[in-house]
């Protein structure tokens, strides 16, 4: 990793439920018309015909050959560049081997058939109960087409999906204004956050999550930190940013990766790591980007967070056990 940044972009509560609701974006939100304006993505799905006092209607996904196999719909047309949009879904699954996690994932096609991933939040969903999914992205550019798709339990596992709500949380004076939010270089930028965020200082204030990381001198690049060791994909560098976050603020992270792998590019996450009282932890996906050894990939999202847990750790994850990434 060559460097990290990660600025304040506007305060207000960006997740809560606000006194006048903005309007869903997301078409046939509860299922109630079916699978109209809903696409299953190589997988099999259906609503259930059943509705009663207790349990409505709720889409069913199944014959799942990969874990991003899921039911996606096109939101091109009911988004734009620069705003900030709340997601709440609610969602479960079919698993007899208790919970497992649902993802809330943006795919961006460019032209040139150039795809990219944005993810946006996680939840662990079981059979018992239904799960909230919530989270927030923004899209600095607008690409040829924005797919909002829910993925992550393993293949096999039936995704329950009772209804999604997607809702733009920016007020109309923000949402004129121009710009790219994610650039490095605003005609007022906004202070960086992250402690260290070049590797200047070596390793200070950054700490390997049962890994192995360390600090290349480079004359002509500049520091950047090398992370290695790694047994499982979640190991990584992490920082404690809880003291430099507030609830209800958006904040944009920039960050340069790479990696040491021979079998071509492979995907680094950024991720919060929520930590509440009573040892509950939760995480939260910020932004993915696909990576190689040949150069710098630049990695880029946003996030906001409705309340403050006991503590908020920023870190990069994803490369395969035994992958080295930059």
């Amino acid at each position: 990793m060559k460097f990290l940044e990660l600025i304040k972009q506007k305060s207000g509560n960006q997740c809560s439920e606000a006194a006048k609701p903005a309007p869903n974006i997301i078409i046939n939100h509860d299922f109630s018309s079916g699978l109209h304006h809903w696409h299953p993505n190589r997988c099999v799905a259906y609503v259930t015909s059943q509705e009663t006092a207790h349990r409505s209607r709720f889409a069913v996904v199944a014959n799942r050959k990969e874990c991003w196999q899921d039911l996606e719909q096109d939101i091109t047309d009911r988004v734009t560049a620069g705003s900030t949009y709340t997601i709440c879904a609610w969602v479960g699954v079919s698993s007899l081997q208790g919970a497992t996690d649902v993802l809330a994932t943006l795919r961006l096609e460019s032209n040139f058939f150039a795809v990219s991933y944005k993810f946006i939040a996680k939840a662990s969903a079981s059979t018992d109960h239904w799960e909230k999914l919530e989270g927030t992205f923004s899209l600095p550019t607008l690409p040829r087409r924005v797919i909002l798709y829910l993925e992550g339990p393993s293949p096999g596992i039936h995704l329950f999906i009772r209804s999604v709500v997607v809702s733009s949380s920016q007020s109309d004076e923000f949402n004129h204004k121009s710009g790219n939010q994610c650039t490095e270089r605003a005609a007022e930028p906004a202070p960086n956050i992250i402690i260290n965020h070049d590797f200047s200082g070596g390793l200070r204030h950054w700490h390997p999550n049962r890994c192995v990381a360390y600090v290349t001198p480079r004359r002509l690049s500049g520091h950047f930190a090398v992370v290695a060791n790694r047994k499982e994909c979640w190991q990584g560098l992490e920082q404690d940013i809880t003291n430099r976050v507030t609830a209800g603020s958006t904040y944009t992270i920039c960050a340069w990766v790479g990696v040491s792998s021979l079998q071509g590019a492979t995907d680094v996450l950024a991720t919060l790591r929520l930590e509440s009282n009573f040892f509950a932890v939760s995480y939260k996906f910020i932004a993915k980007a696909s990576a190689s050894t040949d150069h710098w990939e630049k990695l880029e999202g946003t996030f906001s967070l409705s309340t403050l847990p006991r503590r908020v750790i920023l870190y990069l994850e994803g490369p395969a056990p035994g992958m080295t990434y930059l």
